[in-house]
C-alpha cells in the first residue's frame, strides 16, 4: 500500500509538471534605490554569512528573520554554522543598512535535511534567525505571515542577488504554477543570492510572507523558482528559540515525507541553488 500511494504521488507529480500552465506576464525586477521606493520593505535585508556567501531574508518579528534553512550550512561540509557567524542587514540599500545586527542563535525546520548533493533537499527548507538585539525603526515595521497561498495567486519577491547584493530588488507580479503539499512551483525571477527571499501576497487586505525562496530549476525549458509555504510550519521553530536552543541536532531517522528533489529530477528539472 505504502508503495503504491509512494508511486501515485510520483506519477501525479510528473503529470502536474508536464502540463504547466502557461505563465502569465510577470512584472520586471526593480531596483529599490530610493527610500521612498524601499520604504515600505526595510524589514527585508541580506544575511551576510561567513566571509563570502550571502541570503535574503525577512524580520517577521523586531529581533526574528525568516530564511531559508540551506543557507545556514556550511556547503562543503553540511555542517550548521554557528550563529556568530550570521549578520542581517536590514533595508540594506545602495549599500547602506537601515539596520544592522548580528546573530546569536539560530533554528532549522526539524524535518528539515540539508544535502551537498547537485539537487537540493526542498521539504521544509525554513530556519528562524534570532538577531543580538531587536531593530527598533519606525521604517522597519516586520511582516506578517500568511497562508498557503492557491494555484495560479498572484505573488511578489522581495530578494538580493549575486548582481545586485547592496540593492534590493522587488518583482511586484510573478504567479504559483503549482502546489504540492508544502512546496510551491512559481514563475518568479530569482538568482544566486535570493535564496530565502520572502515571497508576498496580499490576504485580507494586508501584504503577508506566504513563502521562503529555496531553488530555482529550468522544467523542460521553462525557468521557475521553487519555494516552501510558511503555513503551518513555523510553530516548532518559534518554541525552539524560546526555550533557547542554540544548536539544531539532526538524528539520523528519516521523517515521512515526499523527495521532491527526486521526483523533479524526473520530470527533466534542472537545479540551481540560488
Amino acid at each position: 500500500m505504502q508503495l503504491i500511494i509512494k508511486l501515485c504521488a510520483v506519477l501525479g507529480f510528473f503529470i502536474a509538471f508536464l502540463a504547466m500552465p502557461a505563465v502569465a506576464q510577470n512584472s520586471g525586477l526593480q531596483s529599490l534605490r530610493t527610500s521612498d521606493q524601499s520604504r515600505q520593505w526595510d524589514a527585508v535585508g541580506r544575511l551576510n554569512i561567513g566571509s563570502n556567501s550571502i541570503c535574503s531574508g525577512a524580520l517577521i518579528e523586531p529581533d526574528l528573520v525568516l530564511t531559508a534553512a540551506h543557507c545556514l550550512f556550511d556547503r562543503s561540509t553540511g555542517v550548521l554554522r554557528p550563529a556568530h557567524d550570521i549578520e542581517f542587514a536590514a533595508g540594506l540599500r545602495n549599500g547602506r543598512p537601515t539596520a544592522y545586527r548580528r546573530a546569536v542563535n539560530i533554528s532549522v525546520h526539524e524535518h528539515y535535511r540539508f544535502t551537498t548533493d547537485v539537487r537540493p533537499a526542498l521539504n521544509y527548507d525554513l530556519a528562524l534567525v534570532r538577531l543580538e538585539s531587536p531593530i527598533e525603526n519606525v521604517t522597519v515595521t516586520p511582516f506578517l505571515l500568511g497562508a498557503k497561498p492557491a494555484q495560479g495567486a498572484e505573488i511578489g519577491v522581495a530578494s538580493y542577488g549575486r548582481d545586485r547584493a547592496d540593492t534590493l530588488s522587488l518583482q511586484e507580479r510573478c504567479q504559483v504554477l503549482r502546489r504540492q503539499f508544502a512546496t510551491l512551483i512559481m514563475s518568479c525571477d530569482i538568482e544566486p543570492g535570493s535564496s530565502g527571499a520572502p515571497v508576498f501576497e496580499v490576504q485580507n487586505g494586508e501584504l503577508r510572507i506566504v513563502s521562503v525562496i529555496s531553488a530555482m530549476a529550468d522544467i523542460r525549458g521553462q525557468d521557475v523558482s521553487i519555494g516552501t509555504s510558511v503555513e503551518g510550519l513555523m510553530d516548532q521553530m518559534m518554541a525552539e528559540l524560546q526555550t533557547d536552543v542554540t544548536a539544531v541536532t539532526q538524528t539520523s531517522t528519516q521523517p515521512r515525507r515526499l523527495r521532491m528533489n527526486s521526483q523533479l529530477n524526473s520530470t527533466g528539472a534542472r537545479f540551481v541553488r540560488p
